[in-house]
């Protein structure tokens, strides 16, 4: 579908049934938005792109790709990205230092900050000052650092990195702090209806993949 023959949007992939209706309704707000995105660009001539990194390596200490995909990552996509979010695990391995406190969390953002990235958000620290707790901690060259405390969900999801990028850049105009904040609540808001759902179909019993599912649209 073509605006004023200068753009095209498109909606690609294959939605459950579910979620066709709620795309439909969402590609006119996404349609009037490049025509404006459009609009304002040619009136200001420029343009400006935010890259968001998310190092999909691994977690727990257990990387899920192959080992050779650490220097990719470390040495080319992260010092490149606008906003780098890495979990615990990820940090360490791009960073090379090991993180079991929030002082090491901060080092390692530092790190990471130094060699180019602009802004580093560790999305979710297992720390001993916070018992069954997570901790995010985050910091850009501007000078903003953010802290977000929240409590964990005895669940294992999908997914989860896709999201909170999703929520971050969304609110990202809003400040660091905001941000972070606005994300990780709307996310926690998430998973805990996707949790309460799956134990509802899988009857009190451990859900399977398919039933935790995260329910963005539900």
């Amino acid at each position: 579908c073509k605006i004023k023959s200068e753009w095209e949007a498109w909606v690609r992939g294959y939605p459950a049934p579910s979620t066709r209706s709620f795309i439909c309704q969402c590609s006119s707000l996404f349609l009037a938005f490049c025509y404006l995105k459009h609009f304002y660009t040619v009136q200001m001539c420029s343009f400006f792109f935010a890259s968001v990194c998310d190092p999909v390596m691994g977690d727990n200490g257990q990387m899920y790709v192959p080992s050779d995909l650490l220097p990719v990552y470390r040495d080319q996509l992260a010092p490149v990205a606008d906003i780098l979010t890495p979990n615990q695990f990820e940090a360490e391995l791009l960073s090379g230092m090991e993180i079991r406190t929030e002082a090491e969390g901060l080092k390692a953002i530092d790190h990471l900050l130094s060699r180019g990235t602009k802004c580093v958000i560790i999305t979710s620290m297992e720390v001993q000052s916070a018992v069954d707790k997570l901790v995010l901690l985050a910091k850009n060259k501007n000078g903003e650092s953010a802290r977000v405390e929240f409590p964990k969900i005895p669940a294992r999801f999908t997914g989860t990195g896709d999201l909170f990028s999703a929520l971050l850049l969304a609110w990202s105009h809003e400040g660091l702090q905001c941000a972070c904040e606005k994300a990780v609540s709307t996310m926690h808001a998430v998973l805990r209806r996707t949790l309460k759902c799956a134990l509802e179909m899988s009857k009190g019993a451990e859900p399977s993949v398919e039933q935790i599912e995260l329910r963005l649209v539900q």
